[in-house]
Order: structure tokens, then C-alpha cells, then sequence
């Protein structure tokens, strides 16, 4: 690739990318609240990944999950980690 051609896609990336934010900036905002009102943790989850060339990066996306609500005991007696896996309103769409 040329510089030419490199500096257009550099502006190119640039452009489209600060219209995707003005464009999702809303519904991210909407989710956001709907996050914080369903539950007081964070409303974002981050985790480091490995990128192109192997360089590490952060990635950010909603959290789906509820935080970490402690032990209880299974059926069997055994101690288990206890994770709200299913947001409420998805769970009322499945049972019923």
C-alpha cells in the first residue's frame, strides 16, 4: 500500500468511525441505564485480549451478567458459586 492510499483509509477509518459513535451513542446510552437500573454493579465489563500480533489490548462491552452474589449449597450439599445468569426480564421471556 502506498502512503497515498495509506493516509485516505487513515482519514477514511477516522470519519466513519466518529459517525458509528454519534450514531450508536444513544442506544448505548439507553443500555447503559437499563444496566444501572436493573442492577447497581457496573455497567460495563472489561477484559484484556490479544490482538493483531499479539499486542494485548483492553475490550470493553455490557455486562450481561449480574456481579458475583456469593455461595450456596446445591442439592447434593455442595458449596457453589452463585451467578445470576439470566437478567429477569430475559427469564419471564422464557418461562413464560
Amino acid at each position: 500500500m502506498q502512503i497515498y492510499q495509506a493516509f485516505i483509509k487513515r482519514i477514511l477509518d477516522i470519519v466513519f468511525s466518529g459517525i458509528a459513535i454519534l450514531v450508536f451513542f444513544i442506544p448505548m446510552l439507553a443500555i447503559t441505564i437499563i444496566i444501572k437500573a436493573d442492577d447497581p454493579g457496573p455497567a460495563l465489563f472489561k477484559q484484556k485480549r490479544i490482538g493483531k500480533g499479539e499486542k494485548l489490548f483492553t475490550m470493553y462491552q455490557f455486562r450481561s451478567m449480574k456481579k458475583y452474589t456469593g455461595y450456596s449449597h446445591a442439592p447434593d450439599g455442595k458449596p457453589r458459586a452463585v451467578f445470576d445468569k439470566i437478567r429477569p426480564m430475559a427469564a419471564e421471556i422464557i418461562v413464560g
